[in-house]
């Protein structure tokens, strides 16, 4: 006779009885054998209620229809429904195992060829472990559209890794070939176009855990511990509330005013305080008025002529703004004296060291050339400026990738000034609307940060 359960177990609840005098444990999903006499017939047994047997398990299939990509393309095998499932789970066509083991994979699908799609009738299925072919796990299906139906099933016993993954493809060289569902008429149930059955043949997956073992006696009572100092005294309770006052009593009647007495005689006048500081002197009287001017005096000889003095230099313009300047020793030019501009930015971190990234743009408002930079800081410290330049006039620049200045970006290295006039690796043209902009790269000590460009207009 079977063996009758207790109705709302809990987990790890034992149960000892029935016929066999098995113990079962309650794992939370069903009860399973825990300890047995030997010699009863398990066949007087009937499963305890619950979802299913115990281990690693899948049952899933598919309800649509799957249609090949095109003729020798790889399809994968889909499956939609997760009808049981117990540490494996399925996601279109990926099978994924939480637990590692030896599993028996079958699968059946309903293939259908309904005719045309050319002269080919060939099925293969094979089975793939993480994205990789298993070698010599393809096996090929002959399907003639005389035939129209055809049912592939077989299965694969797989070693897997937790975390692994298995998925079934096919292909076929003929499109109409396809795998086919139908749906369910009089006493028959529909027929999915797939399913899917996954069963473990061994597993190091974690395994139930057994009932609690009884409760040992306890131990014999230790002795009593010394007694502890006593605690300081509490602090002093609040004083209690005034009690009210009392009604004040009658105004006895005012006595009589006594006779005033006579005057006292006036004393002796005391001696002479001494004399008080001299006060502060007070403040200078204005400034009288100014007296009339006297009559000016006759005026005196022309003196000699004194001799010519020597001609003066020659200063005339040359090209480019510039002047050169002849009639002295050595004559000299001065290039570029009214065609220099100079801009630049001030970074200022507030006190405290500035951010890194980007401080801000400037706008070209000439065509010129970079002649030379330096930079200057509150204090000694190191810092590095980047200038991009936006790719053509009227555009902002975005990224480092659009820097102009090479591998000379202007620098400080433990000092409070720095300049490079030089400017070998820098791009120096700019045009009339290019667009700059100053990135921050670093800084360390300094809180405020200028950097001054020059620029020779063209």
């Amino acid at each position: 006779m079977p063996v009758i359960f207790p109705p709302s177990p809990t987990v790890g609840q034992i149960y000892a009885g029935g016929i066999d005098s098995s113990t079962w444990v309650y794992n939370g999903t069903t009860w399973v054998i825990y300890a047995r006499d030997y010699g009863i017939d398990w066949s007087s047994l009937v499963p305890p209620p619950g979802p299913g047997a115990v281990g690693y398990h899948l049952a899933a299939f598919d309800s649509t229809q799957q249609f090949a990509a095109g003729a020798g393309v790889a399809n994968p095998m889909l499956f939609n429904t997760t009808a049981l499932s117990n540490g494996i789970s399925v996601a279109g066509s990926v099978i994924t195992f939480t637990y590692a083991g030896v599993y028996d994979i079958q699968f059946s699908a309903q293939v259908h060829h309904p005719g045309g799609g050319g002269p080919g009738n060939e099925v293969d299925i094979w089975w793939v472990q993480n994205g990789v072919n298993i070698p010599d796990s393809n096996t090929q299906l002959h399907v003639t559209s005389s035939t129209k139906y055809a049912v592939a099933a077989w299965d694969l016993m797989v070693s897997v890794a937790a975390g692994d993954t298995i998925e079934l493809y096919w292909s076929t060289d003929n499109a109409n070939i396809h795998f086919d569902t139908l749906p369910a008429t009089g006493v028959e149930p529909a027929i999915p176009s797939t399913i899917l059955s996954i069963m473990p043949v061994s597993s190091v997956g974690p395994g139930y855990t057994g009932p609690t073992g009884p409760t040992g006696p306890s131990g014999a009572t230790g002795p009593s511990g010394p007694t502890g100092a006593t605690g300081p005294t509490g602090l002093t309770g609040p004083t209690g509330p005034t009690g009210l006052t009392g009604a004040t009593g009658a105004t006895g009647p005012t006595g009589l005013t006594g006779a005033t007495g006579p005057t006292g005689l006036t004393g002796a006048t005391g001696a002479t305080g001494p004399t008080g500081a001299t006060g502060l002197t007070g403040a200078t009287g204005p400034t009288g008025a100014t007296g009339p001017t006297g009559l000016t005096g006759a005026t005196g000889p022309t003196g000699a002529t004194g001799p010519t003095g020597a001609t003066g230099p020659t200063i005339g313009p040359i090209a480019g703004n510039g002047i050169q300047v002849t009639g002295v020793s050595p004559s000299f030019t001065v290039s570029n004296l009214f065609n220099s501009g100079c801009f630049g930015i001030t970074i200022d971190g507030g006190g405290a060291v500035p951010t890194t990234g980007l401080k801000g743009y400037l706008f070209v408002p000439y065509a010129c050339t970079i002649d030379c930079w330096a930079v200057v800081a509150n204090v000694a410290g190191s810092a590095v400026i980047d200038v991009w330049k936006g790719a053509t006039p009227f555009v902002v620049p975005t990224s480092a990738a659009q820097s102009i200045a090479g591998t000379e970006l202007p620098t400080l290295i433990a000092s409070q000034l720095s300049n490079d006039l030089v400017l070998s690796t820098w791009s120096t043209a700019l045009a009339f609307g290019d667009v700059l902009a100053f990135n921050l790269n670093s800084a360390s000590t300094v809180s405020r940060i200028t950097l001054q460009i020059k620029v020779i207009k063209v």
